[in-house]
C-alpha cells in the first residue's frame, strides 16, 4: 500500500484547491497527481478503475479505500487537529459554512 494518501486533483479548479489546503496547513504528506479533466484525463480506463464517477478533487487512502467530494476531504484530512471545532455546535456550523 502507499505511505501517503493519493490527491487526484485538477489545476485551476477551486475544489481541488481545498484539501490541498489542509493538508498543507497541516503539513499532512499527500501524493498529488494532477489530471487534466478539458483534455478528458479524468475519463480514462485507468483513472475510472480509481474512482468510477471520475470525478475530481478525489483521495485514495493508504488502505487502498477512496473518498470524493472536496469538503468531505477536507474534513477528513482536518480530523483530530486544530482545525477540527471542537463541540457538536460549532462543528455542524463549520459544515454550514463549508457547505454554503
Amino acid at each position: 500500500m502507499a505511505r501517503f494518501p493519493t490527491l487526484y486533483v485538477t489545476q485551476g479548479s477551486g475544489n481541488s484547491f481545498k484539501p490541498m489546503l489542509v493538508a498543507a496547513q497541516l503539513d499532512r504528506q499527500c501524493n498529488v497527481n494532477y489530471l487534466n479533466v478539458l483534455a478528458g484525463e479524468s475519463r480514462t480506463p485507468d483513472f475510472l478503475s480509481v474512482n468510477p464517477l471520475g470525478q475530481l478533487p478525489y483521495m485514495v487512502l493508504q488502505d487502498g479505500s477512496g473518498l470524493g467530494e472536496s469538503n468531505a476531504i477536507a474534513w477528513y484530512l482536518a480530523e483530530g487537529s486544530e482545525l477540527m471545532p471542537a463541540t457538536a455546535l460549532s462543528r455542524a456550523q463549520c459544515v454550514r459554512w463549508m457547505n454554503f
